[in-house]
């Protein structure tokens, strides 16, 4: 019986050593799952900033499209307007060079 008890003990002591080994070891991941996540979090507010920047970033791009589309369709406006003023331009010109052409009606001379 005392060998029982004597095996009974060592069985406990074996135990209490595979415990504290356990706990350790437990304790040991539950360190690195900190880690891991403390890293998560940092990589995820990084990314968080960074997707905020690439959408100012994006506004930003697309106010001066729209910038650049006012000022193409004010350019294509002023270009309109030089085209009526050219041709109007060469109208007169072809206007006088047809008055220059023809015969000068001379008044008689008393």
């Amino acid at each position: 019986m005392i060998r029982q008890i004597d095996g009974m003990r060592g069985n406990l002591r074996d135990m209490a050593v595979d415990l504290v080994e356990a706990s350790e070891t437990v304790s040991s991941s539950s360190v690195e799952l900190n880690q891991i996540s403390t890293d998560l979090l940092t990589g995820a507010e990084s990314t968080s900033e960074r997707s905020h920047s690439v959408a100012v970033a994006a506004e930003e791009m697309s106010t001066n499209m729209n910038s650049v589309a006012a000022a193409v369709e004010e350019a294509t406006t002023n270009m309109d307007i030089m085209t009526q003023s050219i041709e109007s331009v060469k109208g007169t010109i072809r206007r006088i060079s047809e008055d220059t052409e023809a015969p000068a009606v001379l008044p008689a001379l008393p």
